[in-house]
């Protein structure tokens, strides 16, 4: 079903899962570059605005800086493999990753980004 979903055009856009490489800078904040993930590369999916989300949003507290999603991108298929350490990327445009999350037939997944600005 998903393959004729992809025909029809629900899913027009494609997707590559990133993470970042090894690498620290002086104050001990990670800086390696980010690189494609075997076999999450080209994965077709579908980009939408979050559900009311008008750009991106962090609410901070005195114990937690709280990030919303702006993005939820939707996959064409099952992928366990995605965490949130990891970025989205489609096109030229970079996501943060913030939570990822599937249907209850193992067959759809979603996830939770927030857009990184250059």
């Amino acid at each position: 079903m998903l393959s004729s979903l992809e025909a029809a055009g629900f899913y027009p856009q494609t997707v590559s899962l990133q993470a970042r490489g090894a690498g620290v800078d002086a104050y001990g904040v990670a800086n390696g570059a980010y690189a494609n993930i075997a076999g999450l590369t080209g994965l077709s999916c579908s980009v939408n605005r979050a559900y009311g989300a008008r750009g991106a949003q962090e609410y901070r507290r005195s114990d937690a800086t709280i990030t919303r999603a702006t993005h939820v991108i939707a996959l064409a298929g099952y992928y366990a493999a995605i965490t949130t350490a990891m970025q989205a990327l489609v096109g030229t445009q970079a996501y943060n990753v913030l939570s990822v999350e599937h249907d209850s037939q193992l067959a759809s997944t979603w996830l939770m980004v927030e857009a990184v600005s250059a």
